[in-house]
């Protein structure tokens, strides 16, 4: 079913789909303006992935140089199981190659074993921890990173 996914960058019409799929998804999501200027952000990607047009996921990151923060990723339960963050990942790093980018750092909870076990399938490594990091509820942060 994957098969049937485009992924894109983030346009100013998919912003509103973004904002809602990053409330089903995260306690703390960000707010509708700090999406919707990611657009316009020179340092920050936001990639969609759609299907028949819809926002079934997304990723955003920040580049600083050759470097990149991985900040979100997240998929619409209804889609999930079906590759589409792996998509989104491939997408990416295709991306930084031809922008000469060498690493991706990314915090993850250390509860959701899920994303830790999907972050080492695509090649970080845990490379630090950050107590506290998270809030609602508090929880410690596993910092990983991926060379390119």
């Amino acid at each position: 079913m994957a098969s049937s996914v485009h992924i894109i960058p983030m346009s100013s019409e998919q912003a509103e789909a973004v904002y809602a799929l990053s409330c089903e998804c995260f306690s703390t999501p960000w707010s509708f303006q700090s999406i919707a200027g990611e657009i316009k952000n020179p340092h920050a990607l936001t990639l969609v992935a759609l299907r028949e047009g819809k926002v079934v996921g997304y990723l955003n990151v920040h580049h600083v140089l050759d470097e990149g923060d991985v900040n979100l990723i997240a998929v619409r339960e209804s889609a999930r199981r079906e590759g589409i963050a792996t998509m989104l990942m491939k997408a990416l790093f295709e991306r930084a190659e031809n922008a000469g980018i060498s690493s991706y750092m990314l915090e993850v909870r250390v509860s959701n074993q899920a994303a830790v076990s999907f972050y080492t399938r695509m090649g970080f490594l845990e490379v630090g921890l950050r107590k506290g990091y998270y809030q609602k509820p508090e929880e410690d942060a596993l910092l990983m990173k991926k060379e390119l």
